[in-house]
């Protein structure tokens, strides 16, 4: 009797077959980031570092800046949330937007954590207080009242 003996090629593909490969599904919310692979007029495609790539649609790309939108271009590296496990065609949907506004949440809760100042313009201004701009976040600062001021 002869017995057969799997080559590796072999051994590793069914490894992967049994599901032994370490593979976390992306999940909607969440915010990784991806390395651009193309970029297209309509979409940009992004590599998640899973088993299919990220679609940013073109709805998304046109929430962004123009300045930040035109200088996108393969190699970079951005965060992205994941806005569908996949679409009806079996895509996965990520945006741009909401990943860069949720890094920029991110500078912003550590600058918090660590006491540092963080520096933000100053939009727009009330009776109450300012309106700034930090990123892509817009936040608001109140204006202590002067004492004897009514």
């Amino acid at each position: 009797m002869v017995q057969h003996q799997a080559d590796p090629q072999e051994q590793t593909f069914s490894t992967l077959l049994e599901g032994e490969y370490d593979y976390t599904r992306p999940t909607r919310g969440q915010v990784c980031y991806a390395d651009v692979l193309s970029v297209g007029e309509n979409q940009v495609i992004v590599d998640l570092g899973c088993k299919r790539d990220g679609i940013v649609p073109r709805s998304d790309l046109d929430l962004l800046d123009e300045a930040y939108r035109t200088g996108l271009q393969a190699g970079d590296h951005v965060p992205v949330c994941v806005l569908t496990g996949s679409d009806r065609n079996g895509e996965l949907l990520v945006s741009l937007n909401q990943g860069l506004a949720m890094h920029d949440w991110l500078r912003a809760q550590a600058c918090r954590e660590s006491g540092e100042v963080c520096e933000a313009e100053v939009t727009e201004v009330n009776s109450g207080g300012v309106i700034v701009q930090f990123g892509r976040l817009r936040g608001f600062a109140w204006r202590a009242p002067v004492p004897g001021e009514v």
